[in-house]
């Protein structure tokens, strides 16, 4: 029941703070170009280069910060869409949306592939595990060889895969699932959350593994498996994706992009992109660079970049009224800020002041320092002495005569350091006020920040910089080496060594050896500095009344400008970095800027690049050759603590442009410049105007070539060149012509030469095959010239030879005159039905038919009707058919098959016998008067005349045939023909 109250209490806090919490709408650019092979993204990896693979609906690329490039990815031409990436340092393996494998780096065939979309790759124990979407997963070897298929529980979805710390993290339908590897590097299931349920998404980071069920997000312990719910400020549509790395917890959607931080179950918005263009903005994979950047994939409108919420403003009209005059962090991340109208108390952004009612007292009193005492805080005012707020949030007044404290000091021992504008220096202990100085001791007794390191309180004293007092004797030092310096801020560390700012005079570092300036003049143009900070790596934070520096030890400095980001100004000496973590916070005249000096972008000098023609330019090159062109394409890229987006940039053309050309955007064409050398200026300056970086590029563009004198030789080369090949092409088309002419004599003498033989092959068989009729013919007449016909009682055989000779007679005419008709082209084409025509045919062979007692089997259903000539149709069939019939194997019933189909545009009429056969290798199968089988009766012309007719029609004949097993005929006509 007491857990049920505090998560009550939970969603109540949470819900304010959605009501409540101010968080950045961040910048967002889109890389990749719209309408693009990159519309759709299902993963994203950072090689060992630091470069970032995607993998899209079209393929994998490569993208390098300035350039998409795809890759030619081994084995997977028949499968485009990538869908995932194997986790480490590089990449090995890719899956594909239909379960296929690839790879980008061998050459070894990954012929392994599995029946659904491939949602995850993870390497474990010298192993590769590939998970489909349908809840197979593969285990491959390290030559990408099959192990071993095994699927999860049937019908589970798995949606994300994940590899950390030696473990394997599923979500899936039925839960979130963990497994690690055995003592043979197999998967076995370790634990099972969330059963039954489904896991949208998940995400793990140092030991924080964070899960997405029904929209609402859990942490789960992973020592216990424990749950605890987290609230989500401002979350606006479905939970897609997730990414959390340390306290930081990114969150993409429906609708677009979260960026929060974590305190413990609190999530606490830091800054968003809720929608693009007014449009929905759905997320389907974010990836979380090292340098902050979030790269966010989504459902049709490509890949963009959202830079990191490095920096965070507090503003609200309080704070502005208030005019920040100090910054404390208290227990519990209480921030506590004094102003010239009294006291704030923050807790992740939001006001509590309702928590601490008697600090209400104090409103409308200038308040000059809070710093953190015992159990509770001190505050210092101008005009209203020395408070204290205890540990219960009561409000007691320390020393009432004290005026004008500017800061506060605390010893290990419970004495209080106060420091004052113009009574010097006050110590309290045991509820004694004891004045240390008086005016002698320091000048104008005007002293402000004091810090005290080991047994040193250090103090600026007025105009002549610090020095320090000895606690274990009360000796005042004021060093004698020191220069004569108006400091502003100092930083004293445990050695001694102080770093402070100075009014005109840049950073000194000081210790008891001597000191040494760092100019900034060359930067800011002067060198006044306000506050200063010393992080915990040792790099120095500066402010001046409008720009935020950052120097290593060394005096490089590596940023600037941050408060014109914000419209606001630095307060003089409001500074703060909190002990426990590395976080500095900066008051303004606006409000509160904080920021992770840690993991803030100042991790290099200010760098500004550009590319052209999207070619990234070296910029070690004191001039940029480039061929010439009528556009030149530039792409500004500058890196600094927020980057290009905040700046406007502009350009000239020095002695062609007499003002400067703003660009929208960062990218800008030149159109038309001509050749020669040109110094092209560019500039970019914040929105206030103020000029934020200059650079010239020298740029050298090369003639073009119809300029070139090479171009003026070649051309007349060329010209000689094509009036010596226009002669010979001239010459060459004569002799071509000549040739042609030469082939169609050959080939019209050719064709007459073939049908002169034609011709005599007809004379021939009109010789030959009438004589032997006709000799019958002749002889039966004189037997009945010789022949008694009123006394010979067998008249009728005489008859029967004499009419058996003429039909054979006739037979023969009729087929030479039907070659002749082929020869001659007379045909003409009708639709025919071939099982009407071919019942035509069964009919007028209907005696040999029963004779021969033949089985006809008939299939015409794929082709049944021809486009063709109805007499050479016949004809074809009638004699294919009759000859099936005629060449029978007198030995074994007789069996025909008969079909129709379409092949490749014929019409093919197939029939198929078991008869005598044809010897195809011994015989001219088409040759005229050609005989297979002598103990028939026939003329040699059947074939011959068929295969005329099929070849005149752009048709042909194919023949397949075994000696005493049958033949098949296959004839192929062109419809229509």
């Amino acid at each position: 029941m007491q857990q049920i109250n505090r998560l009550f209490v939970l969603i109540i806090f949470a819900s304010y703070s959605w009501l409540s919490l101010i968080g950045q709408s961040l910048s967002i650019n889109r890389l990749s170009v719209s309408q693009s092979d990159l519309d759709f993204i299902y993963d994203m990896r950072i090689n060992s280069s630091g470069d970032l693979l995607i993998a899209s609906d079209n393929s994998l690329y490569h993208f390098d910060g300035f350039n998409f490039r795809q890759l030619d990815i081994q084995h997977g031409s028949l499968a485009p869409i990538t869908t995932a990436i194997e986790q480490g340092d590089y990449s090995e393996l890719i899956g594909h949306y239909n379960g296929y494998i690839s790879s980008i780096n061998t050459s070894k065939g990954i012929k392994n592939s599995l029946k659904s979309k491939i949602v995850g790759i993870v390497s474990q124990a010298d192993k590769h595990f590939v998970f489909s979407q349908d809840g197979e997963y593969l285990e491959l070897d390290k030559g990408f060889n099959q192990i071993q298929l095994t699927s999860l529980k049937k019908r589970t979805t798995v949606y994300e895969v994940i590899a950390y710390n030696q473990k394997i993290y599923l979500s899936t339908s039925d839960g979130l699932l963990i497994f690690d590897t055995d003592e043979n590097g197999k998967l076995r299931l370790i634990n099972a959350l969330f059963e039954d349920k489904k896991v949208e998404a998940m995400a793990i980071s140092q030991e924080r593994l964070i899960a997405v069920i029904d929209n609402l997000v859990f942490q789960i312990s992973t020592d216990d498996w424990s749950l605890t719910p987290i609230s989500l400020a401002k979350l606006k549509g479905r939970i897609k994706t997730i990414v959390v790395v340390k306290d930081r917890l990114v969150v993409g959607s429906t609708v677009g992009v979260y960026d929060y931080r974590l305190y413990g179950t609190v999530a606490y918005i830091s800054g968003y992109v809720d929608s693009y263009e007014q449009e929905d903005f759905p997320i389907t994979k974010l990836y979380l660079s090292p340098n902050g950047v979030i790269y966010a994939g989504t459902y049709g409108l490509g890949l963009w970049a959202i830079p990191s919420s490095t920096f965070y403003f507090l503003s609200n009209e309080r704070l502005t009224n208030r005019k920040i005059s100090s910054i404390e962090i208290i227990e519990n991340s209480i921030l506590v800020v004094g102003g010239q109208s009294g006291i704030d108390f923050y807790r992740n952004g939001l006001l509590i002041n309702e928590l601490y009612p008697s600090a209400s007292f104090l409103d409308n009193k200038k308040v000059n320092v809070v710093k953190r005492y015992s159990n509770g805080i001190l505050i210092g005012t101008e005009s209203n002495g020395l408070w204290f707020l205890d540990g219960d949030k009561r409000l007691t007044l320390f020393a009432e005569h004290i005026q004008s404290i500017q800061d506060i000091a605390t010893d290990s021992i419970g004495g209080i350091w106060l420091s004052t504008s113009f009574e010097g220096l006050y110590t309290i202990y045991k509820n004694n006020v004891i004045h240390f100085s008086e005016r002698s001791k320091f000048s104008r007794n005007d002293l402000s920040k004091i810090e005290l390191v080991k047994d040193r309180l250090w103090f600026i004293n007025g105009d002549d910089g610090f020095g320090y007092v000895r606690l274990v004797d009360s000796l005042l030092v004021i060093p004698s080496n020191l220069p004569p310096v108006k400091v502003m801020d100092f930083e004293v560390a445990s050695n001694n060594v102080v770093w402070s700012s100075t009014q005109g005079d840049g950073v000194m570092n000081y210790n008891e050896s001597g000191y040494s300036f760092i100019d900034l003049s060359e930067m800011l143009g002067n060198n006044y500095t306000n506050s200063i900070v010393v992080d915990s790596s040792q790099m120095v934070w500066l402010t001046n009344q409008n720009e935020l520096i950052k120097c290593d030890r060394y005096g490089r400095v590596m940023s600037t400008d941050l408060g014109l980001y914000f419209e606001s100004t630095f307060r003089a000496g409001v500074s703060y970095i909190s002990d426990a973590t590395n976080w500095i916070y900066y008051g303004t005249e606006e409000g509160l800027i904080y920021f992770d000096a840690s993991s803030s972008r100042f991790d290099s000098l200010p760098s500004f690049s550009y590319s052209i023609n999207s070619n990234k330019v070296d910029q070690q090159d004191e001039a940029i050759q480039l061929p010439f062109s009528d556009k030149l394409s530039f792409v500004f890229h500058y890196s600094d603590i927020v980057g290009s987006p905040f700046l406007d940039f502009s350009y000239r053309l020095k002695g062609m442009d007499s003002d400067w050309v703003p660009i929208e955007g960062n990218e800008f064409d030149l159109l038309g410049i001509g050749h020669g050398v040109f110094d092209l200026e560019v500039k970019a300056a914040t929105k206030d105007g103020v000029v934020h970086l200059s650079d010239t590029i020298r740029l050298i563009i090369r003639k073009p070539f119809w300029l070139q004198v090479w171009f003026y030789v070649l051309l007349l080369f060329c010209a000689v060149t094509g009036v010596y090949l226009y002669t010979q092409f001239k010459i060459k088309r004569l002799r071509d012509r000549n040739i042609e002419l030469k082939k169609i004599v050959s080939m019209r003498t050719k064709e007459i030469t073939q049908k002169n033989k034609k011709l005599e092959q007809f004379a021939y068989a009109v010789s030959h095959d009438l004589k032997n009729p006709v000799v019958n013919l002749v002889g039966l007449v004189e037997i009945l010239e010789q022949m008694d016909l009123f006394k010979d009682d067998h008249p009728r055989q005489v008859f029967d030879m004499l009419g058996t000779s003429s039909r054979q007679l006739d037979r023969l005419v009729k087929g030479l005159m039907e070659l002749l008709k082929v020869q001659h082209n007379e045909a003409a084409v009708t639709t025919n039905i071939i099982s009407e025509l071919f019942n035509e045919i069964k009919h007028a062979i209907s005696l040999q038919i029963t004779k021969s007692n033949a089985s006809i089997i008939e299939d015409f259903t794929n082709a049944p009707n021809c486009v063709y000539n109805r007499t050479y149709l016949y004809s074809i069939l009638y004699n294919l058919t009759s000859n099936a019939v005629k060449y029978r194997d007198e030995n074994r019933p007789l069996v025909i098959k008969v079909k129709t189909y379409e092949k490749d545009d014929h019409f093919v009429f197939e029939i198929e016998d078991n008869g005598l056969g044809i010897d195809l290798e011994h015989s001219q199968m088409f040759k005229m008067f050609q005989r297979f089988h002598d103990h028939v009766e026939g003329t040699g012309v059947g074939l011959h005349l068929i295969n005329e007719m099929v070849e005149s029609s752009g048709g042909h004949i194919e023949v397949e045939s075994t000696v005493n097993l049958g033949s098949t005929f296959k004839v192929f006509l062109k419809n229509g023909q």
